[in-house]
Parts: structure tokens; C-alpha cells; sequence
């Protein structure tokens, strides 16, 4: 009876993944409806000064631990955003505006706190004129 007991009290860290390791779902679009993203596609082709969203669901990690949701070409970072976490799984976004020199290849992904990739999607942008 106790050990049926324990392993019903000790399933719900086991099914929930309490050592989970931590990941994210990344994906890139147009816009938020329903805390999703909306207008994502591997080719995105929008006009200058438009705002794509970097959507993220991140798993596996504390509550008030900060990741960062970064914007790359090649390499280099071009642009970055830190925001913290309120649980787990948990879903945030942040946008950044392309301007009309910005088309190309582009990555985005999440960064851990101890800076290791989370998930990742690469885009091609195409600015219209």
C-alpha cells in the first residue's frame, strides 16, 4: 500500500519532466494572435519598416530564469532581448522592425542563461519595394 502510495505522489514529477532538459520551439511571423504566431513561413517577403515576431515556447527551466531572444545574420548577433521566464513550458515574443536594408538570411533563436541554444529557425527576409 505505501509503495503504491510513493508512486502515485512521485508521477507527477516524472510525467511533468522535472529533469527535463531545457529546449524551445522557435518559430518567426507577422504577428501575435492567442499568444501564437501568426504569417510564419521560411520565406517571409514584407515591406521596409516592417515588425517580425521571434515566437518562442521554452521548456524546461525555473521560473525567473532569463533567456535571450536573439536576431542573427551569419554569425553576428544583430539584435538581442532578454526576458524572463514564468514557469515552464512558458511562451514569450519580442519583434524587431526590418528596414529596407535587411533582406537575406537571417536566424533566429533562444539563448539559456549559461548562453547555450535552445532552438533555433532560419528565415530568408525579402524587403519589397
Amino acid at each position: 500500500m505505501r509503495s503504491a502510495l510513493l508512486a502515485l505522489l512521485l508521477a507527477p514529477s516524472v510525467l511533468l519532466g522535472a529533469d527535463a532538459k531545457p529546449s524551445a520551439t522557435v518559430k518567426v511571423g507577422t504577428g501575435i494572435e492567442n499568444r501564437d504566431v501568426t504569417g510564419e513561413a521560411e520565406t517571409l517577403q514584407i515591406a521596409a519598416d516592417t515588425n517580425l515576431y521571434l515566437w518562442a515556447r521554452v521548456s524546461g527551466l525555473p521560473a525567473d530564469t532569463t533567456v535571450k531572444l536573439v536576431f542573427a545574420r551569419g554569425e553576428s548577433v544583430a539584435w538581442e532581448r532578454e526576458r524572463a521566464t514564468a514557469g515552464s513550458p512558458y511562451r514569450l515574443w519580442v519583434y524587431r522592425t526590418f528596414r529596407a536594408a535587411d533582406s537575406g538570411e537571417w536566424t533566429a533563436k533562444v539563448l539559456g542563461p549559461d548562453g547555450a541554444e535552445l532552438g533555433s529557425v532560419k528565415l530568408q527576409v525579402e524587403i519589397t519595394k
